[in-house]
């Protein structure tokens, strides 16, 4: 796909691949899309363990609530937050490995 879309760019430009601003383009295109795919996915990464340690530590200790509305009160299991923490670094660990085959 890289290269379709960098010979696409050489066809329009009119210049032939010796050229200097074609190596240039060239380079810019390889390099600059997959570090800023990269970044985003690591922002969102980061951005949601962030959620579940929040949820971990600070939500973790109030294990039962009531909902409104309702007679009724909610008991999640004592091990709910680390549930949530195994899942969610097993769904990143994927995600990273997904990546780096998509990067590479």
């Amino acid at each position: 796909m890289k290269k379709d879309r960098t010979q696409e760019l050489i066809k329009q430009s009119g210049l032939t691949t010796s050229d200097d601003f074609t190596d240039l383009l060239m380079n810019r295109i390889a390099q600059e899309k997959p570090i800023r795919f990269l970044v985003w996915h690591l922002v969102a990464l980061i951005g949601g363990l962030t959620t579940i340690l929040v949820f971990v530590f600070i939500l973790g200790s109030h294990l039962s609530f009531q909902i409104p509305g309702l007679a009724t009160q909610v008991n999640l299991p004592p091990n709910t937050p680390q549930i949530f923490l195994i899942v969610f670094i097993t769904l990143t660990i994927n995600r990273l490995i997904v990546l780096k085959k998509e990067i590479a």
